[in-house]
């Protein structure tokens, strides 16, 4: 009688379907929330992008204000103004080279 009950027992047959579609669950929810995730933070990138390009905007003004400051002291210092050619040396002592360009400060 006793092996009668553990073959009873050893025959009872499960169904891989829950277990598989408990997987299949979880992996879908998961792969939910990453894409919710990755939604966000693609939006907060963009807001951040969008949020630096007055900066950039207002940067590239103040840059070409200088260029164009810099294109001046160099073309006063080449008419002799000694001030103008003490800032003109300076600033080659520095590295700094003004192009007579509009526009290409290095």
């Amino acid at each position: 009688m006793i092996e009668e009950s553990e073959e009873e027992v050893g025959d009872v047959g499960r169904s891989p379907f829950i277990p598989i579609l408990g997987l299949t669950l979880v992996l879908l929810v998961v792969i939910g929330f990453q894409t919710f995730i990755f939604y966000m933070d693609k939006e907060l990138i963009d807001a951040a992008k969008k949020n630096q390009e007055s900066t950039f905007v207002g940067s590239k003004k103040v840059r070409l204000q200088l260029d164009s400051i810099a294109r001046e002291t160099a073309r006063l210092a080449k008419s002799g103004n000694v001030n103008a050619q003490a800032i003109v040396q300076q600033l080659q002592r520095q590295g700094i080279t003004i192009s007579q360009k509009a526009g290409s400060v290095r």
